[in-house]
C-alpha cells in the first residue's frame, strides 16, 4: 500500500499528482497545488488503512465470442467488404468455436499458435461451410 505525492515530470511546477498503489491496483489523481495534493494523500492514506476505500470495482472481462461478435457487428460491418466480413464470420463459426466461451484475459499466445498450427496442418476441420 502506498500513496505518493509528486509531479509527473519532476520540476515542472503544476500540477501535482497523488499516486495510489493498493492491493495490486494503481490509480492517479491530478490535483494542482502541492498543499492540496498532500492533504488529499493523507486523507486517502487514512481511508486505506481503515479499509474504507476501494480503488475500483472489479471489471467484467468479456469472453472471446461476445467480443468477436461485437467487433464484427461494429467495425466489421462498417469497415470491411461484405465478402471479407462474411469470411471472418465463417472463421469464427467454423474454426474458433473452442474459444467462444473463454474470457479474453485467459487466452494466451501459445494456445493460439497451437490452434493455428493444427488448422494449417489439416488436423482439424477445413470448415469451408457457409457462416449463416
Amino acid at each position: 500500500m502506498g500513496v505518493i505525492v509528486r509531479q509527473k515530470v519532476k520540476g515542472r511546477g503544476k500540477p501535482w499528482w497523488v499516486f495510489i498503489a493498493h492491493q495490486g491496483k494503481r490509480k492517479s489523481i491530478k490535483v494542482g497545488e502541492w498543499a492540496a495534493a498532500t492533504a488529499l494523500a493523507a486523507k486517502i492514506q487514512g481511508k486505506l488503512k481503515a479499509g474504507e476505500l476501494q480503488l475500483s470495482p472489479e471489471k467484467k472481462i468479456p469472453n472471446f465470442g461476445d467480443y468477436a461478435e461485437k467487433w464484427l457487428a461494429g467495425y466489421g460491418e462498417t469497415h470491411l467488404k461484405y465478402s471479407t466480413w462474411k469470411g471472418y464470420k465463417g472463421i469464427l463459426k467454423n474454426h474458433l468455436k473452442a474459444l467462444m466461451d473463454r474470457p479474453l484475459d485467459q487466452l494466451n499466445r501459445a494456445e493460439l499458435k497451437d490452434l493455428i498450427y493444427l488448422k494449417t496442418k489439416g488436423r482439424l476441420s477445413d470448415g469451408h461451410g457457409d457462416p449463416d
